[in-house]
């Protein structure tokens, strides 16, 4: 079984899908990488070729260019290196696999990964989840869902869904558990933008501060976009501005830092494909408090090592709940931790090798 697989999904998870070739390449070795020439962390290619995991840099593929001319490369790729199976994680890639599969008749399985559609308005969600549902019975031999919840979204194509989660990167793996849990230390990274709701937390944490007269908590919202600002706004409106802070745009290692300084999670997306703001806390040992979106159902357990919420008073009554009850925000957080295996990636190509060579 040779494989041919692509690292580029379109939405920084570049880095992620190398960590997820490299623990094929460890288990399996036939495999080759197809990279974008944009969008990449610095050093991908190196942590590839240190590897000596053959691979290929094509140019115009992030930014939808030079069809024929990636078809034409890419066809090679497949011809010299006798790949079996296409593993493609965007729908550009699809079309690209596709053409050279039905059109120029190459005997290949195509496996496609379902990273994002649009889902936080109605009718474009609802609009794309049809085309995508005819395009991948059509064209896919068998498409992965990161968590069960997405299958449901799928039902033109139920037989060809393969459940697989995506890992975590390995630095969240090196540390032992250790929490604070003196305080709430609240954290929810995200881009301030529709559908996010950092506006919910706000107000439900300024609730929670009148509630208890919690004056040390903190709430800290990293990320940036086109409703910052206004929600800088709102704490200054609700008198909390002090006990929230919003640090901008931050690199993945201050996130991991802002993380190991939290002791619980919150996510208030009205949608998630998958949700690495709920995986990665929960596997650095930290408590969950989220909707009931992505991969949350399948791993959080409300009152056992998180919680879920529908509206800003279910929230407030969380935190209150949490406040007097400190030593749950630690019981939580031990649940999660001593769990987290699950998410390395190790463990998950094991299951991914298995399954793939399944497919028909």
């Amino acid at each position: 079984m040779n494989i041919l697989f692509f690292v580029e999904s379109g939405l920084g998870n570049s880095a992620l899908l190398v960590d997820q070739a490299i623990a094929i390449y460890e288990q399996h070795k036939n495999l080759f990488v197809i990279m974008s020439n944009v969008n990449q962390e610095s050093g991908l290619q190196d942590k590839l070729k240190d590897l000596k995991i053959p691979s290929l840099v094509l140019d115009g593929l992030y930014e939808h260019k030079s069809f024929f001319l990636c078809v034409k490369l890419l066809r090679d790729v497949i011809n010299h290196n006798r790949i079996d199976i296409v593993h493609v994680q965007t729908n550009w890639e699809l079309a690209l696999i596709s053409y050279i599969k039905y059109i120029l008749k190459c005997n290949i399985k195509i496996i496609y990964t379902v990273h994002a559609y649009r889902h936080n308005y109605k009718i474009r969600s609802y609009l794309m989840l049809i085309l995508l549902n005819i395009v991948l019975r059509f064209f896919a031999d068998a498409v992965i869902c990161m968590c069960s919840t997405l299958i449901h979204k799928f039902p033109f194509i139920k037989k060809k869904i393969i459940l697989i989660p995506l890992g975590i990167d390995n630095r969240y793996f090196i540390d032992k558990f250790s929490i604070e849990n003196n305080n709430l230390r609240l954290i929810f990274p995200a881009q301030f933008r529709h559908g996010k709701n950092q506006d919910l937390i706000i107000k439900a944490f300024a609730k929670y501060i009148s509630i208890t007269n919690d004056k040390k908590s903190k709430l800290v919202l990293p990320g940036e976009g086109e409703k910052r600002e206004d929600m800088i706004l709102l704490t200054k409106a609700l008198h909390c501005e002090n006990q929230v802070d919003m640090p901008g745009f931050c690199s993945k290692e201050e996130i991991l830092l802002l993380y190991r300084n939290s002791n619980l999670a919150i996510v208030a997306s009205n949608n998630e494909t998958y949700g690495q703001c709920i995986v990665e806390p929960y596997v650095l040992g930290r408590g969950v408090i989220t909707t009931n979106v992505g991969i949350a159902p399948d791993i959080i357990k409300s009152g056992i090592n998180g919680f879920f919420f529908k509206h800003e008073n279910e929230l407030v009554d969380i935190l209150v709940k949490l406040y007097e009850n400190k030593e749950l925000i630690k019981c939580m957080g031990y649940y999660n931790f001593c769990r987290r295996d699950n998410f390395r990636w190790d463990v998950i190509v094991k299951d991914y090798l298995t399954k793939i060579s399944l497919v028909k």
